[in-house]
């Protein structure tokens, strides 16, 4: 998961960077913790056609995940964006 999660950051475009201010990484982010968003939906938000594999395989992967694991990187993800 780390993996994709990885290749998916690196697909980004270029002109933003991780870290808060980066309007575009937190709407992936957003959208890939989100148990409502499928993975079709999840697709058509990306804005590159060399990702949508490794998007989809993130966002299955966060589909897997259990409700508690999910608020735990939401958390992770508040902390980063407001320290």
């Amino acid at each position: 998961m780390k993996l994709v999660l990885l290749f998916l950051l690196a697909a980004l475009p270029f002109c933003c960077y991780a870290g808060s201010g980066c309007q575009l990484l937190e709407d992936v982010i957003t959208k890939t913790i989100e148990r409502n968003v499928t993975v079709a939906q999840y697709k058509e938000f990306l804005q590159l056609p060399s990702s949508e594999h490794a998007a989809e395989e993130l966002k299955q992967c966060f589909l897997s995940q259990s409700d508690e694991t999910l608020a735990n990187v939401q958390q992770l993800m508040n902390i980063i964006y407001n320290s």
